[in-house]
């Protein structure tokens, strides 16, 4: 099942008849914001602007200027083995898989918490 709200005052209201229920479980909860797109694209400018200080930083450390963006990418390129699969990741976090959960745990709204990196070469002048 699937449960759209918006608005998490009442969140508690929702979930505790939910979690009273007999033989449920694996309950899933995420939390998102209505206006993601506009947030993303604001952290990417963020971002970008940032690298082009920071290169300007580095090159300047060698009497030199950061030129023409020659490559960008929102994936690490610091890694490259991680970049094109190479190096396992555990995203997963397994100390919270199929334990038996405090439901008041579930009753929580959890903070989003977004961010954006970028990484980019330039050609340095």
């Amino acid at each position: 099942m699937r449960l759209n709200r918006a608005g998490v005052s009442k969140w508690p209201a929702v979930m505790r008849p939910l979690l009273a229920m007999p033989n449920l479980d694996a309950f899933a909860v995420t939390f998102g914001a209505t206006e993601r797109i506009r947030l993303e694209e604001e952290l990417v400018g963020e971002a970008v602007k940032d690298a082009q200080r920071k290169a300007d930083a580095m090159a300047r450390g060698f009497g030199k200027r950061a030129g023409a963006v020659a490559g960008i990418s929102s994936d690490q390129l610091k890694n490259l083995g991680s970049a094109v699969g190479l190096v396992p990741s555990d995203r997963y976090n397994r100390a919270n898989s199929r334990q038996r959960q405090n439901p008041d745990d579930m009753l929580m709204v959890t903070s989003l918490k977004m961010a954006q990196t970028v990484d980019a070469l330039f050609r340095i002048k």
